[in-house]
């Protein structure tokens, strides 16, 4: 979309015979300003848009049954719009590790303090099965990646009988505000 309006705004000026340069410079200020997801997809989008509907609608003063509300009807509206498969999406690398055995640990920031990741340990990891395998395609594909770097990924959510979409969090209050979804990623690349 944002390529898009570039597009169509440079061949506008172009024909007004407006300085190209400028224009370049002014669409690097924009997409500084837009922000790294800038180019997700449309799933992804709406995804985190819903995400920060209901975290913009908590309150620190709420009392748990109202976090609980909030909460339960965030869960519901995510599984009313998406599937567990999500395909293409972007984000910037939180952390990339192992575990005692040596399998691949990772979490992937999709927007501010929104995250997707992998278990961390095999005990919580043993129904799920995210934990990267040391044999695995991806495995070797993630051994250049460093927290920081931008990638597009897709994978599966863990979908969870309370929550549509499992979460890591402990706290409601961290569901809400600061989720951790838990994920099997399927492709990582850097971009």
């Amino acid at each position: 979309m944002a390529l898009w309006l570039f597009l169509e705004i440079k061949t506008h000026l172009r024909q007004k015979r407006v300085n190209i340069y400028k224009l370049n410079i002014f669409f690097i200020i924009i997409l500084f300003f837009v922000g790294r997801n800038s180019f997700a997809n449309e799933n992804q989008s709406q995804f985190i848009s819903i995400i920060n509907e209901f975290r913009d609608g908590y309150s620190s003063s709420f009392n748990e049954l109202k976090i609980n509300k909030l909460l339960l009807d965030r869960n519901k509206k995510l599984c009313d719009f998406f599937s567990e498969d999500t395909v293409n999406w972007i984000g910037v690398i939180e952390s990339i590790s192992t575990n005692m055995e040596g399998k691949g640990i990772l979490s992937i920031e999709i927007d501010k303090n929104i995250f997707i990741q992998t278990w961390n340990n095999a005990f919580s990891d043993i129904f799920d099965n995210t934990l990267i395998e040391v044999d695995s395609t991806l495995y070797n594909n993630l051994l250049e990646v460093n927290k920081g770097d931008k990638v597009q990924f897709s994978g599966s959510f863990i979908e969870d009988k309370n929550e549509c979409f499992g979460t890591q969090n402990l706290t409601k209050n961290k569901k809400i505000n600061k989720p951790e979804f838990t994920f099997i990623f399927k492709k990582v690349k850097i971009i």
